[in-house]
């Protein structure tokens, strides 16, 4: 138990003391009388409360890791199979690292621009040889620009900054099964901690942002059950509480989730209604739907390659609203700030619906 004191009104502390339940002896029907019960420690004596004195002086101010989503919560990016996810996390992940724009400024914001950020990627649904294609068309796709769009970082920087702010945990496929919570007994009525999931918090420690990629593969509980999935967001709130880091886990849509108007709401999430409730930053990601792609001309493979992130849930900030990306060649997203309506640049979507000539999109 930590060490808990008192504070006493001059201002002086003392311990508290310890105390517990008291030991019971009771008979059953037989007349036997029952092991005694162990000793229970009380939780309540190890929290010690706000001292509202302290709000007589200005709150600190928030530290945002991502725009809207602050040090110490837990968010999410969810959406369908195939829209754009992975490239996004990815490009995310190293734009903040190493401070270079990769094409999806609107979800960073001025962030990264300060100080490069630590990430920590835990891979669980691709294997590491895709994650490298990825990122190599990612800078491949970036580097005729000289690496960073706005000419501030050279490719040496660029390379240093991310060896050493971002870090992949490759777990898809390991012997070891990686999972942070399953059923403690055969009911499936009791969740309890993997060995996995007691030491996340430390592993975490020293990061800015830690992406758990996927939840559906993090865990052995019942997505659909509230109890269960509030046992495994409290994991992720644990660690990023006390690693002072922004945790983001990266989900699906359920199904049917996003094929109407209103792909940005929070409720499209798959599972449980706590995925949604008890986390504290939602962005969802989707596609332009074909009868709009149609309207505005074009066929159905770039109807597809526009990708709308929205966020859905933002508790502590700015709802960044909405912002649209082309789907370039290689499947890499770059930031369009007129969406759909406008032309783009010199390999913008006007002169790919020109041409109708397109490389596979290797859609992530």
């Amino acid at each position: 138990m930590n060490s808990v004191v008192h504070l006493s009104p001059d201002g002086t502390t003392r311990p508290a003391p310890e105390q517990s339940f008291p030991r019971t002896r009771r008979s059953n029907k037989n007349g036997k009388e029952k092991p005694v019960e162990k000793s229970v420690a009380n939780p309540w004596l190890s929290i010690r409360p706000v001292d509202v004195m302290t709000w007589q002086q200005p709150a600190p101010e928030p530290e945002y890791v991502l725009a809207g989503l602050e040090r110490g919560t837990v968010g999410a990016i969810v959406g369908p199979g195939g829209a754009g996810k992975s490239y996004l996390t990815l490009q995310l992940m190293m734009q903040l690292a190493t401070g270079a724009d990769l094409g999806i400024s609107p979800l960073v914001g001025n962030l990264s621009e300060a100080r490069p950020l630590r990430v920590l990627y835990i891979c669980l649904e691709d294997p590491a040889k895709e994650v490298w294609r990825r990122a190599g068309r990612i800078i491949e796709r970036f580097n005729s620009r000289g690496v960073d769009e706005r000419g501030v970082l050279g490719p040496d920087e660029f390379w240093e900054r991310l060896r050493a702010n971002l870090t992949i945990l490759d777990l898809f496929g390991n012997p070891d099964i990686f999972s942070l919570a399953r059923h403690a007994d055969s009911n499936n009525r009791k969740c309890e901690l993997t060995s996995w999931g007691q030491f996340l918090a430390e592993r975490c420690a020293g990061y800015d942002l830690v992406i758990m990629d996927t939840l559906s593969r993090s865990h052995e509980l019942e997505e659909n059950s509230n109890p269960e999935m509030a046992f495994l967001l409290k994991i992720f709130e644990r660690a990023a509480t006390s690693s002072n880091c922004a945790f983001l886990y990266i989900h699906h849509f359920s199904k049917g989730g996003g094929t109407n108007d209103d792909q940005g709401a929070a409720d499209n999430s798959r599972g449980a209604s706590v995925l949604t409730s008890n986390c504290r930053w939602q962005l969802n990601v989707g596609t332009l739907r074909m009868d709009k792609g149609k309207a505005l001309g074009f066929d159905r493979l770039d109807t597809k390659s526009w990708v709308c992130t929205e966020s859905a849930k933002v508790s502590y900030g700015a709802n960044g609203g909405q912002n649209w990306y082309w789907r370039g060649e290689g499947g890499v997203l770059n930031h369009e700030p007129d969406g759909p309506n406008g032309d783009g640049g010199d390999d913008g979507p006007a002169q790919v619906r020109n041409s109708r000539r397109r490389e596979p999109s290797h859609e992530g």
